[in-house]
């Protein structure tokens, strides 16, 4: 039996409807998973080519990530040389899921702005066409300047 216009419709309608259902499974459900196996994978890369030399390994054992669902927080904590731990909370104020990617040490940051050297952004660079492709418009990477003054 041939085809009409009609049921042609019909089935690409269960098939827009299909494929948002799977968009939203995975958007809901997928997303958290999606998004630890990217810290793992960043930071991995972070540890393994940063470009700068340790003295102590400490900046290379400190770089971390969470992934907060909308509305959580987190205590990140960092180290410094003179106040010793200091605490930072990140708040997700996004509709959905969010990769929180850092360095526990406070000198991280004068070693990642040090021309020829990063600690966090070489590998974000790197995995940048990946992260574009799985979160397309949905991606957004935000200094740590930039949560900070949002918390405080």
């Amino acid at each position: 039996m041939p085809q009409t216009f009609t049921s042609m419709g019909v089935q690409a309608a269960r098939a827009k409807m299909k494929i948002r259902a799977v968009t939203s499974y995975i958007k809901d459900r997928k997303a958290p998973a999606t998004l630890a196996y990217l810290g793992e994978q960043l930071a991995n890369y972070s540890k393994d080519h940063g470009p700068w030399q340790d003295q102590t390994s400490n900046l290379r054992r400190s770089i971390s990530w969470y992934v907060l669902a909308p509305g959580e927080t987190a205590q990140v904590q960092y180290f410094t040389d003179t106040d010793g731990v200091q605490t930072v909370t990140v708040v997700n104020d996004t509709p959905g899921p969010m990769l929180v990617f850092f360095a526990g040490m406070r000198y991280g940051i004068f070693v990642e702005y040090k021309a020829g050297k990063w600690v966090l952004r070489g590998a974000v660079e790197h995995f940048r066409p990946v992260l574009t492709q799985l979160l397309g418009d949905r991606l957004k990477i935000r200094s740590a300047s930039e949560i900070l003054r949002r918390v405080s």
